[in-house]
């Protein structure tokens, strides 16, 4: 009897030193079950050391992200809040904004300067607009009175030069304030784009550094796969044919085989021997009884089954005989047969149904170890 499924050839992409040797050859295991292990220490050291970096950029996104939000405090990711970067981020957060609002407080001070200067500046126009109203009805009084001789020429000059340089001192006032507020509207702005370079800069940071930690999780699953793989595990039922890496502490190669395993689940096929002059009677469909020799098929009965398979080509045996091989595949199982083994390598004895003669012989094991055993007609 052999398996439906081919003898697995067991390997290891990364290699590495044994850790410890877990089954043995001959052994039968369960899909899962531990065959060999793999030195963790390097692979394990390098997946901590990308966690860290990982951990340390998604602490830098937190602070970058507050910062690019003008958020007034940074809050960050629960799981690493005990992170030993946690702090040198809070007070990296702390200092920047610190040393942002110090840049600010430059131009609030600037602007409180100039808002006095402007209200002082304001109250002063609306004083000198007062008293020019009064020095021009001064100017007209005293023309008046000289046109009747009662005041002197000079007395009407004094009031017109005072009219005069009240006049200039408002005009230069009038002129000021524009340029005062203009200048407290460039001050608020320089303070708006300083908040905004401010703010771009750490938004620029944050785009590169969520880059950084996209492409940090693409390494560390590969790494994590990485240190799962140093568990080598049976990917199906079955039995240990071979065991290549046999010392501990030896060496593995990437890609060498490690573990040599055929499978026991699925479907059980028995491969026949069929003479080169019998290849006209043999095709898939044809119907076969097969009884397994390590059991009484008078109790258990015959197993049912099928010709799924004819080689193309004969095949020479040791002796230099020429065969075709032929697979049968075992159909359901009596309930006779519940609980018993059946699995490859099991030595059995059939008929192939052709209705006219016997057409095969010498039934095979997967390890060429079955003993000659003469199919008989059924007619």
């Amino acid at each position: 009897m052999v398996p439906a499924g081919r003898t697995q050839q067991i390997q290891h992409l990364e290699g590495g030193i044994v850790a410890s040797i877990d089954t043995s050859e001959g052994a039968s295991v369960k899909k899962g079950e531990l065959l060999l292990t793999i030195d963790a220490t390097s692979a394990g050291a390098t997946l901590s050391e990308t966690e860290i970096k990982l951990a340390a950029q998604r602490l830098r996104a937190a602070r970058l992200a507050a910062e690019a939000s003008g958020a007034a405090s940074v809050t960050f990711p629960a799981e690493l809040a005990k992170d030993r970067v946690v702090e040198d981020e809070r007070r990296l957060f702390a200092t920047r904004a610190h040393k942002l609002e110090q840049e600010l407080r430059v131009f609030d001070q600037q602007n409180r300067q100039r808002a006095a200067e402007l209200a002082e500046l304001e109250s002063r126009r609306q004083r000198l607009a007062s008293e020019l109203g009064t020095a021009r009805q001064r100017v007209a009084m005293l023309s008046a009175m000289a046109s009747r001789n009662a005041a002197s020429r000079l007395e009407v000059l004094d009031a017109q030069s005072r009219e005069q340089r009240i006049a200039t001192e408002l005009g230069e006032a009038e002129g000021t304030i524009p340029k005062i507020n203009a200048a407290i509207a460039e001050s608020r702005a320089r303070a708006d784009e300083a908040r905004a370079r401010f703010r771009a800069a750490a938004q620029e940071d944050l785009v590169a550094t969520r880059a950084e930690i996209e492409r940090l999780l693409q390494i560390l699953t590969a790494q994590a796969d990485r240190v799962t793989r140093t568990e080598v595990r049976a990917p199906t039922d079955g039995v240990i044919n071979r065991v290549t890496a046999n010392t501990v502490g030896g060496v593995i190669k990437p890609g060498d085989v490690i573990v040599e395993l055929t499978p026991t689940a699925g479907e059980i096929l028995v491969e026949t021997r069929a003479q080169p002059r019998d290849r006209g009677e043999l095709r898939p469909g044809l119907k076969a009884k097969v009884r397994v020799s390590a059991y009484d098929s008078a109790a258990l009965g015959t197993l049912s089954g099928h010709v799924v398979e004819v080689s193309a080509d004969t095949v020479a045996d040791a002796r230099g005989e020429a065969f075709y091989r032929v697979a049968v595949r075992i159909d359901d199982l009596p309930q006779s047969y519940a609980g018993k083994l059946l699995a490859p390598g099991m030595t059995v004895t059939g008929d192939i149904v052709t209705g006219r003669r016997t057409v095969a012989r010498h039934l095979l094991s997967p390890l060429t170890k079955f003993a000659d055993n003469t199919f008989r007609d059924a007619r």
